[in-house]
């Protein structure tokens, strides 16, 4: 199956309806409900044995456990339904809340049938376990006996584990219940929470009471199958005979659980199955799966088979309440979709959620099954009640079912959250038509127009071509309407309508874009004719789309209006689709509107009225149709004229009773297409004549072929002639002659005559209208070319000249029928371009430098600053280029190494260019240099002193010049867009011409670079020079650069002579051809002789004082490191010695002094002398001294040893300041 999908907000019911356009909304009846009782939420279509109609209505939170209504077909009142939910289902608790008439069903809504009412949380306890089994219940067709189904209310109670599991027992069975003619007996039901919300659809056999119920397998849980459910006997196709199966298609919209392992669990499901035999005993397998496509989108929430393309089989329509509509840019995400599975029937849609209260939206069927927009939408606010309604959409009902008794199917909207039901009546449809006769009642033309009356004068206010004479047609026009229904209309019932007539509509205008032909209309197209040409040399010299593309209208009419004028008032005119009328807008002709009024006419089959005017004398009114040129028109074809009509139709009123008297027309039948046929034999046969053309011309030509010039002041024309024979059997009608050419460059002889111009841009010749066999014509169409028109920019045009017949004759042409002659536009000019470099010799010489980061002046680039100028100039007298741009291609940078994205600077441009431009001057006034010369900002932008090094602006040459003005500067077309590919190799040749005193030992080399020879990377300079004029004088481009002497030392130190080629070249900025003589554009080369003399200079460091005072510095810093290390080693000291002399210490009284320490002496004579509290003497701080003495060899008390006495004295003192100490040692051998 084909999806197709139609967005809406919240999708929740969906239901079929029939003539969905005239669904009234002016006068509703509303139904109210006990306040917050869900009264509204179901509802279906009910007749009473007594032929008694109105609407059941369920509310299932009334009471204790829900209660349904009967409601009169136009009553506002409603009366209960009494039935007794609890004794019939024989349930033994206290439990309420079975919300009984949660949803309903019919067999057959038009006639008596039984009605069925489920109530999905009916409870039953069993052995002290409570059960939501749900059940249904019937009742007969005077809605009185109510018996329960007790096989429903046992799925739950048949599941061996339902006892230990409370999920298990919650089945929720007929929250969806359906019924279908084919299988009277059965009972469709679903139960979207049985088994772990798997969900099940169950099958009852009323009569047998037998069940069969679908198989869980492969259904994961939260599936809630069962949720929507719907019944065919025609959903596949090769399916025929009398007896076709039963179809059941259940929704499962799931529970989105992103834990789920199931990939598909939450995007929903549709299953198909078969309703096979319910005794078989065995569970049901689905035929058809279709998953929804996004998770959480409830598809599957509404489904709905009906046969929307008429093709006797039922399509999938499958509600998505909640698919998520992208958002376009700077929008909000919208919700709600319907998908249609097409395997013409119309049907509604609730949206209850959308804004304002919810809408229901209105689909038509088509052939095709293509749904396109919603044929109405109806709203809320829109409504005439004066209640607010909320949630309406919820339920949208009846199916069908007449209320009032008008032959057209009513509509049923529930709006549970308000406790109201609306109904809404259908209004009868009217067929209007409109009539266009000649006076006498007839409808064909004669085919000798030039005996019609003439209306040149009366014509002569329309826009457009017209002949020297112009011819008009009186005819008559009126309108008739009829009841499609087959109710007979009253005569004296009369309905305004306004008329709008086009002459040879489009097909999108006629038809508003609607893809299938209302039956009953006309086609836009040509009735097949009795015979044919039957030869393969026979071709179509239509002659309709000429003149669309040349916007001829060989037919309009008197008092017509133009399209743009008429376009706002004609927006009504297109009730759907308003975009159609812009087809108009292309379309030769205009718009007359008419104001009428629709009478009634009886559909008779078999009476035809051969006056129908005299019928309707009174309403008919004159339209004179208007034939522009009488040789311009096709009498192989009717004069087709499209209708289009707005009715002002009376608009029931909020109390209106009987919508008899408020008819309505359909909206996509509000178009005609009129057609009135010529007096002669091609219009009942096919016509075949045959022809032979041949052409001829008169233009100037050169080597290229046929040319004019521009600006050439020598008279120049172009001619061209053809002759026609008709050398068939048959007439040709409107035989001529079009030529279509530019209108700036070319102007019709005037001494051709009047009424040639067709169009602005084209010129017709009538041959003969008709051509008759054997007659042989002759035409001439001569063109002056208007040489001064310079605004005319083009290369080439064309005069394309074609044979032109009636549109319905295949014509066998010998020779060609058309002919494009192309002829060049070229302006012969004569412009110099000359070019000088001052200095044009310099030298280069000594070693390479630091580079670019070194360089802060220009001076520091080279020694040769260079002035490069171009002079353009317009030699020919009284000539005036329009457009002409100058392209310098500037040597910016070498080749070097062509991997390298950038090569090494060549010419380092300095400044902007400069010009010298003299403009027009006034006598009498002083002659100023102003410039309108503009070069490109983006090259000079790059190449303009790109490192900014200080320039010397006193040094500019030339004191008339003027800075250029910047700006975007493209290429010309025609010029080259690239440079050849660069060459990693330099060209090389000896010197010539070497002086007899020169060294001929050495051998000296010369290169040449340019931008052509791919040994320099250029960038273009392209320069808008304006207009160039003789009379203006020369126009001059300054260019002030530096030689970059670094890179001439470092790529071309092995090159004695480098010649650098500097080119700019002309070219006319002009769409058409330039005559140079054998080029197009002018092109000057100078050259510059760069020398190298061979001697380096030695190279000074720039930075010396700061080398050597980096030196000085650091030879300090070496220095005094060597004298603190020095200093720290004590190297700058002086040893100093100081003896105590021999002093008597026994009076302590007495204070130390040094001298006074007496040493103590061991036999080590080892003397030490203790540190005392110092006094100062001469500059020493002075302390006590004690000193021992001892032996080597042991203790005082021992004798003398035997090896010689060593004697040492160890003397401490400190110095005044006491930082420093001394410990002296002498020793005695």
């Amino acid at each position: 199956m084909n999806a197709t999908l139609a967005y809406i907000v919240c999708v929740l019911h969906v239901v079929i309806v029939t003539n969905s356009f005239n669904i009234d909304i002016n006068a509703p009846i509303l139904k109210l409900g006990s306040v917050n009782t869900s009264f509204g939420f179901s509802l279906v279509g009910h007749t009473k044995p007594n032929s008694d109609k109105g609407i059941i209505i369920g509310s299932p939170k009334s009471g204790e456990n829900g209660e349904i209504y009967w409601c009169r077909s136009l009553d506002s009142t409603c009366s209960k339904i009494t039935v007794d939910v609890r004794a019939l289902a024989r349930t033994n608790n206290e439990i309420n809340g079975a919300l009984f008439g949660y949803s309903m069903s019919s067999l057959d809504y038009k006639n008596p049938e039984n009605v069925t009412v489920c109530a999905p949380k009916l409870t039953r306890s069993i052995v002290q376990s409570d059960y939501v089994t749900g059940g249904c219940f019937q009742l007969d067709a005077n809605l009185q006996d109510p018996k329960a189904f007790q096989s429903s209310m046992s799925f739950c109670q048949d599941i061996p584990e339902a006892a230990k599991s409370i999920d298990l027992r919650h089945c929720t069975i007929g929250a969806t219940v359906g019924h279908h003619p084919r299988s009277p007996n059965s009972l469709f039901m679903g139960g979207p929470y049985f088994y772990y919300a798997k969900g099940m659809g169950a099958i009852l056999d009323t009569e047998k009471f037998s069940r069969t119920q679908t198989s869980r397998e492969n259904i994961p849980p939260n599936t809630l199958l069962g949720s929507a459910l719907d019944v065919s006997d025609r959903i596949f196709a090769p399916q025929y005979g009398p007896d076709p199966p039963v179809y059941v298609a259940y929704g499962g919209p799931g529970v989105p659980v992103t834990a789920n392992e199931a990939k598909d669990v939450g995007t929903g499901i549709v299953l198909i199955y078969h309703s096979s035999d319910v005794d078989s005993g065995t569970d049901l397998n689905p035929v058809i799966q279709i998953n929804g496509n996004q998770f959480a989108s409830r598809f599957g929430h509404a489904v709905l088979l009906v046969d929307i393309n008429n093709d006797g089989w039922e399509d999938l329509i499958v509600g998505a309440p909640y698919q998520e509509i992208e958002a376009v840019a700077g929008g909000q995400p919208q919700y709600g979709a319907v998908f249609v599975f097409t395997n013409r029937q119309d049907f509604a849609v609730g949206a209850p959620y959308a804004t304002g209260g919810g809408m229901v939206f209105v689909y038509h069927g088509s052939r095709t099954g293509r749904i396109g927009l919603p044929a109405q939408v109806i709203c809320t606010p829109k409504l005439a009640t004066n209640v607010p309604l909320r949630g309406l959409g919820f339920a949208v009902g009846l199916k069908g079912l007449d209320l009032d008794g008008n032959g057209y199917a009513d509509l049923a909207l529930g709006a549970p959250l308000s406790d109201a039901v609306v109904v809404l009546r259908t209004r009868p449809i009217i067929k209007f038509k409109v009539h266009l006769v000649l006076p006498d009642g007839s409808t064909r033309i004669p085919s000798n127009l030039d005996s019609l009356p003439d209306c040149t004068a009366e014509a002569s206010n329309l826009p457009g071509y017209m002949a020297p004479k112009v011819r008009c047609l009186n005819t008559k026009i009126f309108m008739t309407y009829t009841s499609v229904d087959g109710k007979p209309c009253k005569p004296d019932v009369r309905y305004r309508a306004t008329v709008l007539l086009k002459s040879d509509p489009p097909t999108p205008w006629l038809r508003e874009l609607w893809e299938e032909i209302p039956a009953g209309s006309e086609e836009i197209t040509t009735q097949p004719k009795d015979s044919t040409c039957g030869s393969h040399g026979f071709v179509s010299l239509a002659s309709s789309t000429l003149f669309h593309d040349l916007s001829i209208v060989p037919v309009s009419f008197i008092g017509e209006r133009s399209v743009k004028d008429y376009a706002d008032q004609a927006d009504r005119f297109f009730t759907v689709n308003r975009s159609a009328s812009s087809a108009a807008v292309n379309s030769p002709g205009g718009y007359l509107p008419i104001d009428l009024e629709a009478t009634c006419r009886e559909r008779m089959e078999d009476r035809s009225y051969k006056y129908p005017v005299e019928l309707d004398q009174g309403t008919a009114k004159t339209v004179r149709i208007v034939f522009r040129d009488t040789k311009l028109v096709d009498q192989t074809s009717p004069v087709q004229i499209g209708v289009r009509w707005v009715a002002d139709l009376p608009v029931p009123y909020p109390t209106a009773g009987v919508m008899d008297q408020f008819p309505i027309s359909n909206p996509r039948e509000n178009s005609q297409l009129i057609k009135l046929n010529f007096d002669n034999d091609c219009t009942v046969r096919t016509c075949c004549p045959r022809l032979a053309v041949t052409y001829e011309f008169e233009v100037s030509r050169d080597k290229h072929g046929p040319v004019v010039y521009v600006g050439d002041d020598k008279a120049q024309t172009i001619t061209v002639k053809v002759t026609v024979t008709n050398i068939g059997t048959d007439p040709a009608f409107m035989t001529s002659l079009v030529s279509t050419y530019p209108p700036t460059l070319l102007e019709l002889d005037p001494t051709l005559g009047p009424g040639l111009n067709v169009a602005p841009n084209a010129a017709s010749c009538s041959l003969a209208n008709p051509l008759i066999p054997g007659e042989s014509q002759k035409c001439l169409l001569r063109w002056l070319v208007v040489a001064h028109q310079l605004t005319v920019q083009m290369a080439q045009f064309s005069v394309n000249s074609t044979i032109i017949t009636g549109a319905a004759s295949p014509v066998e042409v010998h020779g060609s029928p058309t002919h494009e002659l192309r002829v060049n536009v070229k302006m012969v000019v004569n412009v110099s371009v000359t070019g000088t470099v001052e200095p044009n010799t310099v030298y280069f010489s000594g070693n390479a430098s630091d580079g670019i980061k070194s360089i802060s002046a220009e001076n520091q680039i080279g020694d040769s600053r260079l002035l490069i100028k171009f002079t353009v100039r317009n030699l020919r007298n009284h000539s005036l280029i329009p457009a002409s741009r100058l392209i310098v291609d500037w040597p910016y940078e070498i080749a070097g190494d062509i991997k390298e994205s950038h090569g090494k600077y060549l010419l380092y441009l300095l400044d902007n260019p400069s010009v010298v431009q003299h403009q027009f001057s006034i006598p009498g006034e002083k002659e100023t240099n102003t410039t309108s010369v503009v070069c490109d900002s983006r090259a000079l932008k790059r190449l303009v002193n790109p490192h900014n090094y200080r320039i010397f602006k006193f040094l500019r040459p030339s004191s008339d010049s003027v800075p250029v003005n910047l700006g975007r500067v493209d290429f010309p077309s025609s010029h080259p867009s690239a440079y050849p590919p660069l060459s990693p190799n330099k060209m090389s040749q000896e010197v010539p011409g070497r002086n007899e005193d020169s060294d001929k030992q050495q051998k000296r080399l010369m290169t040449t670079v340019s931008c052509y020879n791919g040994q320099l990377r250029c960038v273009p300079i392209t320069c808008d020079l304006g207009k160039l004029s003789h009379k203006a004088g020369p126009i001059t481009l300054e260019f002030i650069a530096r030689l970059w002497d670094n890179t001439m030392r470092q790529d071309f130190k092995d090159f004695f002579l480098t010649k650098l080629r500097l080119s700019a070249t002309w070219r006319a900025d002009v769409k058409y051809g330039i005559d140079l003589g054998d080029a197009d554009h002018t092109q000057e080369t100078i050259e510059l002789s760069i020398f190298n003399n061979l001697e380096p200079k030695p190279i000074v460091p720039k930075y010396t004082a700061l080398y050597i005072a980096l030196a000085v510095f650091g030879g300090a810093v070496v220095l005094a490191i060597i004298v603190i290390i020095l200093k720290k080693a004590g190297f700058f000291k002086r040893k100093r010695f100081l003896r105590k002399p021999k002093q008597d210490n026994t009076d302590a009284s007495k204070p130390l002094d040094p001298a006074a320490a007496k040493p103590t002496t061991t036999s080590a004579s080892t003397t030490q002398y203790s540190r005392q509290p110092a006094v100062r003497t001469r500059g020493y701080q002075a302390g006590t001294m004690s000193m021992t003495s001892s032996q080597a060899g042991g203790p005082l008390d021992e004798g003398p040893v035997t090896q010689p006495a060593v004697s040492a004295r160890v003397f401490t003192f400190e110095e005044p300041s006491g930082r420093f100490s001394r410990r002296i040692e002498s020793a005695a051998y």
